[in-house]
């Protein structure tokens, strides 16, 4: 499985067609009136696995973690499996891409750019949030 992508956003809706509607996109920056303080972030994150995984019914270990601007875990990650369906429309050979919408919590302790970091199998990817104090 191949991370393509992850969008920061305030959230996410699923339309009846299967589409996304993305709310405030590309918001990676809070303002946190006191610390510590608990915040929120959502990210949608696009997958893609190729068509023999995807027929195999292959599972994937996709993890997710919040690093602190020391680098620090601000907790313990979390890691889940995951499975692209085939899409019964792609000839033989094509990649299914996957979205999913992933929702964080986290406690920020100090102001500076904290790290959501999603793995997926061997692929990575960093989302940066800033904090600010207000």
């Amino acid at each position: 499985m191949k991370i393509e992508y992850a969008v920061p956003c305030r959230g996410i809706e699923q339309l009846a067609n299967g589409t996304y509607v993305l709310i405030g996109v590309e918001t990676n920056g809070f303002l946190a009136t006191s610390f510590p303080m608990v915040l929120r972030a959502m990210v949608l994150l696009c997958v893609t696995e190729s068509h023999v995984a995807t027929q195999a019914g292959q599972a994937s270990d996709l993890t997710r973690a919040v690093l602190n601007p020391a680098m620090e875990p601000c907790g313990p990650p979390l890691t889940v499996q995951v499975q692209a369906a085939a899409h019964p429309n792609l000839p033989a050979g094509w990649a299914s891409r996957t979205l999913a919408p992933i929702g964080f919590q986290f406690e920020a302790t100090m102001e500076g750019a904290y790290s959501i970091e999603i793995s997926v199998d061997a692929a990575s990817l960093s989302v940066p949030l800033l904090v600010k104090a207000a």
